[in-house]
């Protein structure tokens, strides 16, 4: 999902550094200087992209402490599952590894996958 999003996040810095003409001109007349700029606006969005995803994971729940509200906040994580996250916890102890989370009534391996990004012990 952050690659579709980076790659089209790319073609729109592209699109925009590129000048007008250049549209309408033949590929081959394509200048280094042209080049230059869309690959300079690559590398502007794939270090945007990196500082985005570093903010994510700095910003992760800790399963093992969360509350009810926190787990919420997590797309894919309703009220029922956040509470069956909490029951387990409770019941068997702190997670050791965000995988043991399949255990938990409600959270199969799709819905696992989605949520770990947001997720730490």
């Amino acid at each position: 999902m952050i690659n579709k999003f980076i790659r089209g996040l790319t073609l729109a810095a592209s699109l925009v550094l590129l000048p007008t003409s250049l549209f309408a001109a033949d590929l081959n007349s394509l200048t280094s200087s042209s080049v230059e700029k869309v690959s300079s606006a690559t590398t502007s969005v794939k270090k945007a992209s990196a500082t985005a995803a570093a903010a994510t994971k700095i910003s992760s729940i800790d399963v093992n402490s969360a509350s009810l509200d926190q787990l919420t906040s997590i797309s894919g994580v309703g009220p029922k599952t956040a509470q069956s996250i909490i029951d387990y916890r409770d019941q068997y102890g702190d997670f050791t590894d965000l995988k043991d989370l399949v255990n938990v009534k409600g959270i199969g391996a799709s819905t696992l996958e989605k949520i770990m990004p947001y997720l730490s012990l």
